[in-house]
């Protein structure tokens, strides 16, 4: 086996490899080269070799630095680290902006979950100190993300975050996906509590996937009846007619209040904009920014340049040169 380090700073792309390998290293090499402080970039990649007999393929092995008083999303909220609206504000409009910087530079991560997402610089009650106004997100595990605009991957998001068309097992808009998304962590950072359940049910004490109707009924169930306009135009009949079978009343809004959130209108607002059943529907993360929930934020909060690319070759190139 050869191991192999690639230059930290050039993360010069090799002229050969397989299809994935070369995938990665292309997003990685924009995602080093952002220097976006909520982005946490390995600080550096190996390329292993594996021995002559070994029929694999070379290993790509990543290195991060190391975050000793960061805490998971999910963490965080379990342990009452975000009681301020100010806090949870704060975090949704990091995240946001994170995510709106991505997708201007073509990058869709297509995996954000609350284990993704790292508060760096917690300091737990236990030190006698819950100040959360100097809190950062750092976004992690890039390895499932995507540099093209439509993805047909068979697995894709960590299935309480899925959307109907990943679900579905449809083409699906790598933007549209990480909005929906973005919806799922909004409700987890407003409320503390994960916006859907469908990881799976008992039978005998065993615990199993839910089938696909039954997830897309739980989501319909929590977002609403679906108008015949809302369903995507590529549905197949079969799933069209399910679809718009199943009954269901916008739920977060009730969610939100029942949770005594702060601004409870303004984060069921955009949730709505999240959380449209149609992909096509979802607003982008820039315009979710403008939302009134961040009004206090745009002059204190660090807006990063959202300068659009049409690839993310022009993209890496662009950001050779800024380096």
């Amino acid at each position: 086996m050869h191991a192999s380090s690639v230059d930290s700073e050039l993360w010069d792309l090799p002229a050969e490899g397989t299809e994935m390998q070369l995938r990665v290293l292309k997003l990685l090499s924009l995602v080093v080269r952002s220097h976006h402080p909520h982005i946490l970039a390995p600080s550096s990649i190996t390329v292993v070799s594996p021995s002559s007999s070994s029929s694999n393929p070379p290993a790509l092995h990543l290195q991060f630095p190391r975050a000793t008083t960061a805490l998971s999303l999910r963490d965080a909220t379990k342990q009452g680290l975000l009681r301020s609206g100010a806090a949870r504000r704060r975090i949704a409009f990091q995240l946001l902006s994170t995510v709106a910087f991505m997708h201007h530079r073509r990058i869709f991560h297509n995996f954000l979950t609350s284990d993704e997402i790292l508060l760096s610089g917690v300091v737990t009650p236990e030190v006698g100190n819950n100040d959360m106004s100097t809190q950062s997100i750092l976004l992690t595990h890039f390895f499932q993300s995507s540099i093209t605009p439509v993805s047909s991957a068979s697995y894709m998001c960590s299935r309480n975050y899925r959307p109907p068309e990943v679900i579905l097992g449809y083409k699906a808009s790598s933007e549209h996906v990480d909005i929906w998304l973005l919806g799922c962590l909004l409700f987890e950072i407003a409320t503390g509590d994960a916006m859907f359940s469908l990881i799976s049910s008992k039978d005998n004490g065993v615990m199993k996937p839910m089938l696909v109707r039954q997830q897309i009924q739980q989501i319909v169930t929590d977002i609403g009846t679906v108008s015949s306009e809302d369903v995507p135009s590529d549905f197949a009949a079969k799933h069209r007619d399910a679809v718009l079978s199943m009954k269901g009343e916008w739920q977060m809004l009730k969610r939100l209040e029942d949770a005594q959130v702060e601004s409870a209108q303004d984060w069921n607002s955009l949730l709505l904009a999240c959380l449209a059943f149609n992909p096509e529907k979802r607003q982008g993360a820039a315009t979710l920014l403008k939302s009134a929930l961040f009004n206090d934020l745009i002059s204190t909060e660090a807006v990063h340049d959202y300068v659009e690319f049409e690839t993310v070759d022009e993209a890496i190139a662009s950001s050779a040169v800024e380096s």
